[in-house]
């Protein structure tokens, strides 16, 4: 993992020396869930990702930012965890055949 953070879907770059790992309820992970949660809430989580894991406050409105602005609902809703999780995950899990875990 390291410092890579390149990829099509993302165009955020990484603020030099900060690492975007899971933090936080949700895991909030990638440089461009940091920027746009810290849009959403008005802080700069780009230059300031450990405030998602040292602040609760913080930490519990990026977990909502996160459901609201990825539709967990309806997911959550019916009780589908596997939806929940690719939503969260991504292709990291449940999408990667028999024998994959």
């Amino acid at each position: 993992c390291g410092s890579q953070y390149s990829g099509t879907w993302c165009s955020i770059t990484a603020a030099p020396g900060k690492l975007y790992y899971g933090r936080g309820w949700f895991q909030l992970s990638w440089p461009c869930n940091y920027y746009n949660a810290g849009q959403s809430l008005g802080l700069n989580l780009l230059g300031n990702p450990d405030m998602v894991e040292n602040d609760p406050k913080v930490a519990v409105n990026a977990a909502l930012w996160f459901y609201k602005a990825n539709g967990m609902a309806a997911p959550a809703q019916r009780g589908d965890f596997a939806a929940t999780t690719r939503i969260i995950n991504g292709q990291l899990e449940c999408n990667n055949g028999p024998g994959y875990n």
